[in-house]
Order: structure tokens, then C-alpha cells, then sequence
């Protein structure tokens, strides 16, 4: 079974379209801010974090 985490989001709107705000890790107290609902989903989502790590291959590289 995944570890289950808890999050507090805080969710500031201004004159952008985008949302922006804080994603605090309760268990730690960690604060990490967000400007995109795709950073939002980064941060709460721990799979999403593994694949964007992990380096993307060269195109360049493959045809050497």
C-alpha cells in the first residue's frame, strides 16, 4: 500500500489566470511554492517528481 502523506495548500490568485501558492508537507512542516497547476501537481504528486528527475535522452546522442 503507498504511504499516504498529508498536504496544506494555500491557493493565491492575482490578476494571472495561472493559480500560485504554497504546498506545506504537514508530517515535516517543509513549505514549497507553486506557480502552474503543473507544479502544483509535482509537488503533491511523488511519482510525477521521480519522472521529471530522470534525465532526458539526447537525440544526438542516439545517432552517434
Amino acid at each position: 500500500m503507498p504511504e499516504v502523506r498529508s498536504y496544506v495548500v494555500r491557493v493565491y490568485r492575482q490578476d494571472n489566470p495561472e493559480c500560485a501558492g504554497v504546498v506545506e508537507a504537514v508530517a515535516t512542516g517543509e513549505v514549497r511554492p507553486f506557480h502552474s497547476a503543473a507544479e502544483l501537481w509535482a509537488l503533491v504528486n511523488p511519482s510525477a517528481r521521480q519522472r521529471r528527475r530522470q534525465p532526458k535522452n539526447d537525440p544526438k546522442e542516439s545517432q552517434e
